[in-house]
């Protein structure tokens, strides 16, 4: 009985598959061990990206932000004050 109800859980999991994935129980366990790891790639790999885009869209405000002063100098340079809270994003990622 108990082992009846995992094999339906798992079958009610993989009903989604295509061909034996989603039929038989040795490959309905080894399917869903896959589809379980790639589901945690899938993540990294999501958030991994987003922050590169983050950043680069920090980068890009930054850079539109920066007010020259000197006329030649090109180390003589601030920052518009509306940064800060970019800045303070910076420190949450």
């Amino acid at each position: 009985y108990i082992a009846r109800k995992r094999r339906i859980k798992i079958h009610l999991f993989t009903s989604s598959f295509r061909g034996t994935h989603s039929s038989f129980t040795g490959t309905i366990t080894q399917k869903k061990i896959k589809a379980l790891i790639s589901i945690h790639w899938d993540k990294d790999r999501k958030k991994r990206d987003f922050r590169g885009l983050c950043i680069s869209r920090i980068n890009a405000v930054i850079l539109c932000k920066i007010i020259d002063f000197g006329p030649s100098d090109s180390d003589n340079h601030t920052i518009d004050p509306t940064v800060s809270n970019i800045f303070f994003f910076l420190k949450i990622i």
